[in-house]
Parts: structure tokens; sequence; C-alpha cells
């Protein structure tokens, strides 16, 4: 497995190697200048000379060439007449050349102009490499302190970062024991903004970490409890019977007692699997007229045999909502509505659109939910007790159900009281447009 570089290291190459690419840069840009600098301090002298030369051409040449020889810049002359050599002076033998420039003389570099005036030819020159030798002292010079002021700083940075990654590196190494120190446990907040809100940040997730293993840690607690007593009815039946021989229909009302059992076990267990449940896929907007209106269809006949009237008013409307989930969260609201209504009550539900809202609301006559549990009927698991018998009893999961496929969909669910008895349960979708969602007519 490849070596993985520390941010620590990363960030040190990463400046190093900026510095010193932008130091080299200006050092290379500063010695250019100065190259140039150079080059138009030889080019005015040897331009020098040859104007001097030029006008004492074609009288007194000689003379001209005997000044120029004793120039302290060493500079060469050399005439050429028709084409040949005629006169020349300084340390460098010249060749005919013609225009201005740099050449390579032997191993010697000539920085050189020349000039025509009528048959001769003036030739002027210097020892480049002589006169560029600063030049190259303050490349050598710059390349000298390029290397220790690059490292000077890469140095800087190792050792600042050091001191901005300790909190960081403090918060690992507290965070590696918080796996033996408890569940409680959290990081300690650095007095500094960065790994400061870092903290804040993580002990929040911590937070919500624990929240859910509580959440999950209660729900299997009260799961198991919930199993445990159809459980143990079907057992102690099954027990009691098999310690003497028993008639037929004693048998049948067993196995009807434990039939009864299991089918309430197994509804538990889908209530749980619904309720655990973590993901929801999307729902477009849909009429839900007609899922409504079979729901009602589907419990009138249990309304009539407990003496309940089932009423219902039901307008045109859409919601973003699979009909699933909405014939689920009907059909535990009215189950609930038919165990805490008397006979001879009613219930009603409603469905109506009005200002881009959706609301359905199942309102009963019932003994109603007192005020002081309104805000937790909706939890899992949370029983309010009942007037009407064992037949009533529920799982206490139902409600939490029709709260969380209505936050799923965008939608609210409340209690309030109905006047001047019972409990009325409303179900909003606020705002439903065409535009938020992709509308699907069943």
């Amino acid at each position: 497995m490849p070596m993985r570089l520390s941010h620590r290291h990363k960030l040190t190459l990463t400046v190093g190697i900026l510095f010193g690419t932008i130091l080299a840069a200006i050092f290379g840009a500063v010695a250019i200048y100065y190259d140039r600098l150079d080059a138009q301090a030889a080019d005015d002298q040897l331009e020098t000379v040859l104007n001097a030369v030029t006008r004492a051409v074609p009288r007194a040449l000689e003379n001209s060439i005997e000044e120029v020889s004793e120039s302290p810049n060493e500079i060469s002359v050399t005439i050429f007449k028709d084409g040949q050599p005629y006169l020349h002076t300084g340390p460098l033998n010249l060749m005919l050349m013609e225009g201005r420039g740099t050449v390579n003389v032997g191993q010697v570099a000539v920085r050189y102009m020349s000039r025509t005036v009528a048959n001769y030819q003036i030739v002027v020159g210097m020892n480049w490499d002589a006169w560029s030798s600063s030049h190259r002292r303050l490349i050598i010079l710059f390349a000298l302190i390029w290397i220790p002021l690059t490292a000077f700083v890469a140095w800087t940075v190792w050792l600042t970062t050091a001191r901005t990654f300790r909190p960081l590196l403090s918060m690992a190494d507290e965070a590696r024991g918080l796996s033996s120190a408890g569940p409680n446990s959290r990081l300690a907040v650095p007095h500094d903004p960065e790994f400061g809100a870092l903290a804040d940040h993580l002990n929040h997730f911590l937070d919500k970490i624990q929240e859910g293993v509580t959440r999950q840690e209660k729900f299997l607690a009260d799961a198991a409890h919930e199993l445990r007593t159809p459980l143990t009815i079907i057992r102690g039946q099954v027990e009691t019977s098999l310690l003497r021989d028993r008639s037929v229909p004693e048998y049948q009302t067993v196995l009807r007692s434990t039939l009864e059992e299991s089918v309430r076990m197994s509804s538990l267990v889908n209530l749980l699997l619904v309720s655990s449940r973590s993901e929801i896929t999307p729902a477009p907007v849909v009429d839900i007229t007609v899922a409504v209106q079979e729901c009602v269809d589907r419990w009138s006949s249990q309304f009539a045999e407990a003496q309940v009237k089932l009423a219902s008013k039901i307008e045109p409307a859409k919601a973003p909502v699979l009909q699933g989930e909405l014939a689920l969260v009907l059909d535990n609201l009215l189950g609930n509505a038919l165990r805490f209504s008397p006979p001879g009550s009613i219930c009603e539900v409603r469905l109506e659109a009005a200002e881009g809202s959706t609301i359905v609301t199942v309102a009963d006559q019932g003994v109603g939910v007192p005020d002081d549990i309104k805000g937790m009927i909706f939890d899992r698991f949370f029983h309010r007790g009942s007037a009407h018998g064992p037949d009533s009893r529920g799982f206490g999961i139902g409600l939490a159900i029709c709260k969380r496929i209505c936050d799923a969909r965008g939608a609210s669910i409340q209690v309030v009281d109905t006047i001047p008895t019972g409990a009325t349960f409303l179900v909003r979708w606020s705002m439903v447009t065409e535009l938020d969602y992709e509308v699907v007519d069943l």
C-alpha cells in the first residue's frame, strides 16, 4: 500500500514549491534585467568607439586606432579595406562581420558592432566573457540565496503547521479514547474558532448518534414487551391444553384463541417493519378523492356492527402521497375512532381543498384526547387507554406510523377537540401545487 502524505507534509511541500517557484521567477527576471543592462552598456561603449573611428576615416586613421588601443575596456578594432584586413588594434582578432551581436571566436564570446564607410569596413568588439562575469556571479549569488531561503520558508511552514494542527491531533487522541469512556463522553472544545467549531459539530453529531441509539434501544425494548404478551398467551394456552385430554370443542377454542393472538402478533410485526423503514420513495401529486372514498367504504360495515354512524364529506383534492400510504394513515385513524366511539355516536371523514391546501379530517364523538397527552400520542408504543373493553386495545404504534408518513410527505398531523366531545385528527398538505411535484392521475 503506497504511503500517504499527511496534510502537514502536503502543506509544507506545496508552500515550499510555490515559494521556490516564485522566488526563482523573481531572481530570473532580475538576472535578465541586469543582463540587458550590461548588454546595453557594452553596446554604448562599442558604438562610441565605432563613431570615433568612423569620423577618422580616411584621415588620421592610424592615430584613431592608437587612441582606441589605449582604452581601459580592451576594445578591439579591425578595419577592413575592400574585404581585406587593413588596420588592427586590441587583444581580439576580429573577422569581417556585419551588423551587431555576439559570436564565438575560438573559445571566446565576442560582442561586436560593425559599420561600412566608403570602401572601409570597421568592426569593433570586446571580450563578452570577461564583461558578463558579473552577471554570472549574480546568478550564482541568487542560487546560493534561493536554496537556504526556500528551505527556511518550508521549515517555518512545517513548524507553523505543527502548532496549527496540534488541537486537531489532541482531538484525535481524545476521540480514540471515547470508545472506552462511555456513550456520554464528548470532545473537549478548543478555544480557537476553527477547531472549536469542529469539536462542537462533532459533539452535536455524537449527540444525534446517541439519540438514535437510545431510540433504537427503546424501540427494541418496547417491541419485545409488546411481543411478550401474545407469546405468553399462546404459550399459556398451549401448555394448559396439554395438561390433560380435552374435547374437540375445547381444542378448537384454544386454537381459535391461538390464531387470534398469532394474527395480532403478525400485525404488530408488520407495523414494526413499516415503522422502522428508513427510506421512503418520492411520491407524485395524485388525486386522492377515490382513495379516501374507498377507505370509507371499507370501514363502513365495521362501524355499522359497532352501531357507530360513519359519515363522509369528500371533495376533489390532490396530495403528494402514495395510495397505500394514505390508506394506512386512514386505516389507523378510523381504527382509533372506532375503538373510542360509543354506540350511537357519529364519526365523520372529510376531504377538502382550499387555497392550495389539502385537508383530511377524521372526527369522532368519543372520550377525546386529554390535553396533557396530545403531544405524546404520536410516539411509538404510547397507550392512552380505552373506555370500551379489551377489544379496543391497540399496539400504540399506529399514530406513530401516521406521523412518520405525514412528515415524509410534507404534511402535518395534529389532534384537536371535537365540540362538544371527541377527538378530531387533521392531516394537512399546505400549498399543494403541480409545479412542485409530478402530477399523476390514478
